[in-house]
């Protein structure tokens, strides 16, 4: 997955002359999605954006304040063409994932930023249409992010998922047990 980051001072997607979303101050996050990338490409991605420092801090330190910090907005456009290639002057986008199979993993990567910061501050492009995006740029500070593709960080990231489910997994069973719902009679 590949994402290009840009801060902002206000956003908008429109189709059709039809506002789709808007945000104001935080991030434009358009959104490549590759053959191969799954979901830990699109967490390794959100944890990342969640913690840029773009911003300046209370004392005005530079790049020492997050989205989160802020309370600012996201709005997440899928854009296959992030997946190019040329060939002479024309782009090819055969690296570009098939949208059938890309929109799973975008809502995923929706899903995942609501639920782990703030749901009223994530909105969403159109995917899959012809979009009219906006911009008030804020700098401009632009980004561009690849997901992890080296096995070391893939290994790691999959260690910290183990982790946290086995963690949910333990809460719920101490939950069970606690409930009464171990399906044991006594006798």
């Amino acid at each position: 997955m590949r994402i290009v980051v840009q801060r902002v001072l206000r956003g908008q997607v429109s189709v059709n002359a039809e506002i789709v979303s808007q945000i104001d101050r935080g991030l434009m996050v358009l959104c490549g999605i590759t053959h191969g990338d799954n979901v830990l490409d699109m967490e390794y991605l959100a944890q990342k954006l969640l913690k840029l420092k773009l911003w300046p801090d209370a004392q005005g330190k530079a790049w020492s304040s997050n989205l989160v910090d802020n309370s600012y907005e996201i709005l997440l456009v899928s854009q296959f063409t992030l997946y190019h290639q040329l060939k002479g002057t024309k782009p090819d986008f055969h690296d570009a994932m098939h949208g059938d199979d890309a929109l799973p993993l975008y809502n995923s990567f929706l899903e995942y930023l609501k639920k782990n910061y703030h749901e009223g501050r994530v909105k969403p492009g159109a995917f899959g249409q012809y979009m009219n995006v906006e911009i008030v740029g804020d700098g401009p500070v632009t980004l561009v992010i690849d997901s992890i593709k080296d096995e070391k960080a893939q290994r790691k990231l999959e260690k910290q998922i183990e982790r946290e489910n086995a963690q949910k997994a333990k809460q719920m069973m101490k939950g069970m047990s606690m409930g009464g719902a171990s399906g044991e009679t006594k006798t």
